[in-house]
């Protein structure tokens, strides 16, 4: 009998959802998308809010694992309605799900949910691991709670494993592209002191360890983060090195702090920062296709 692979990517639809379902579908899975929307290409897809149960129920029936990517963009101000919309849209679809699992007579045996290295709040230079401490500002509690949650809503026996997820760099989306062109228009200096800590990731290396995950039988936190995280000053060279700009002078915090606003933006997400370090990805013998920035770099903007 043929071995069971489908894959449900609830939020799926997105930069990151639409890659690991083209990887998973390469690794030999079959991904099937729950979104608000229809995803571009030909997808498997049945769609769901995140708010509340229906139909896409059924789609977890059956299925090999579960994989919840759900949550909106952080780079927000954060008014009272954004703090609002950046908890419920992780908390209540990771809550929903796991009402939803505990239905299921035959659930999925793996369950991999997104976090991001926000939990670790802005800890200066110390390089953090899986081991330690969150963080205290918003994006931290967001983070702590957002895991709890998870904890809380998987039904016992479903293999539960958690990804902090770095900032992602990709060639069509995510932060590359404007960091990149920002950087092309003369503007890429660094963001204030350029101290604070870039933690990074390819999508690929996302997706590699994504798809190894659900492959294996290990649980538990993972950073999803490039074993090399740069301060932005270091991140910001490499940048304009490769795309042959010259230095120009650092944006002054005080600047940063008045602009931020103007760009629908929180300065704290632009002067503060972390080093990620994957600890227990490498200590289980994990590889990265991209170690370093300028590696990711060549491979998603080559130099001719």
């Amino acid at each position: 009998m043929t071995q069971n692979r489908r894959v449900v990517l609830a939020g799926g639809s997105g930069f990151l959802g639409l890659a690991l379902a083209d990887a998973l579908a390469a690794n030999g899975w079959q991904p099937l998308i729950l979104s608000r929307s229809r995803p571009t290409g030909e997808r498997d897809w049945q769609e769901w809010d995140g708010r509340k149960r229906g139909d896409w129920e059924a789609c977890l029936e059956g299925a090999a694992a579960l994989v919840n990517l759900c949550g909106s963009r952080i780079d927000v101000r954060l008014t009272e309605a954004n703090r609002l919309l950046l908890r419920s849209s992780r908390l209540q679809p990771t809550a929903l799900l796991g009402k939803a699992l505990a239905d299921c007579s035959s659930p999925p045996r793996s369950w991999l949910q997104a976090s991001a290295i926000g939990y670790y709040g802005d800890p200066g230079a110390t390089r953090v691991t899986e081991d330690s401490e969150p963080g205290g500002n918003f994006y931290a509690r967001l983070c702590q709670d957002w895991e709890e949650t998870f904890r809380r809503a998987r039904p016992e026996g479903i293999r539960g494993i958690t990804l902090r997820i770095a900032v992602v760099l990709g060639k069509e989306d995510g932060a590359l592209p404007r960091l990149s062109a920002i950087t092309r228009a003369f503007l890429g200096g660094t963001l204030g002191s350029g101290r604070q800590g870039m933690s990074w990731i390819s999508v690929d290396d996302l997706c590699d360890m994504a798809c190894r995950l659900l492959e294996g039988e290990a649980e538990g936190v993972y950073n999803a983060s490039s074993p090399q995280p740069l301060a932005n000053r270091e991140f910001m060279r490499e940048l304009r090195r490769h795309f042959g700009r010259p230095w120009i002078p650092p944006a002054p915090p005080f600047a940063l702090r008045l602009m931020a606003p103007l760009l629908g933006l929180e300065a704290d997400l632009l002067l503060g920062g972390s080093f990620v370090e994957p600890a227990r990805w490498l200590r289980e013998g994990g590889r990265f296709r991209h170690e370093a920035l300028a590696s990711c770099l060549q491979e998603y903007y080559p130099k001719r």
